[in-house]
């Protein structure tokens, strides 16, 4: 157990970004123009979804702020794409459910 945690630190010392690969993060700008027809429905779409679940969770009396909740939600999606990940974060639906079974 020592050794995995001498190893995870040793790791964190010697973990050095690429400048290389941050100049590929812009290069596919070029062509998102042409995806815009999919981005804007799905985006719409997860918004509202996101609405609709603070929506019952602040009708099952618990009021979560909605501009936090939607701002952690964006840029969780957005650091997990950075890292390949193809689904979003979501705010949970079952929130009303969940309080009534304890």
């Amino acid at each position: 157990l020592m050794r995995k945690a001498e190893l995870a630190a040793e790791t964190i010392r010697n973990f050095r970004p690429d400048p290389e690969s941050f100049k590929e993060v812009g290069d596919g700008f070029d062509v998102l123009g042409n995806y815009m027809g999919i981005i804007m429905p799905v985006a719409i779409t997860a918004t509202a979804f996101t609405l609709m679940c603070l929506l019952s969770a602040r009708n099952a009396g618990d009021p979560y702020p909605i501009r936090e909740t939607m701002l952690i939600d964006g840029v969780g999606t957005i650091i997990a794409s950075c890292f390949g990940c193809p689904f979003g974060t979501v705010v949970y639906i079952g929130h009303p459910v969940r309080l009534c079974t304890g």
